[in-house]
């Protein structure tokens, strides 16, 4: 997945915000979007490609924490940047 964080706030609830497009793996290592995924005659990737993802809750008591499955998502991602990087190739 490929991202960009963002603030957000929804009624009472106040969170950072991931909006996400999965990419995929290409044949030698890298990582991508197919052809099909921008907007024709673009490279702006269509809207309903995107996927959000709230990460840390700004609101709970004892201040701002990870949101459940967070954590795990970001070693998840952590150890795919070590296993690229191991092989030689860039993020």
């Amino acid at each position: 997945m490929w991202g960009v964080v963002k603030y957000e706030e929804r009624g009472d609830s106040k969170h950072n915000e991931a909006t996400c497009v999965r990419d995929t793996k290409g044949d030698v290592g890298s990582w991508g979007f197919p052809p099909a995924s921008f907007i024709a005659g673009s490279e702006v990737l269509k809207g309903e490609l995107l996927e959000g993802y709230a990460l840390m809750d700004l609101t709970g008591p004892g201040g701002p924490g990870l949101l459940p499955g967070v954590g795990e998502m970001i070693s998840t991602h952590s150890a795919r940047v070590t296993a690229v990087q191991d092989k030689g190739f860039s993020k």
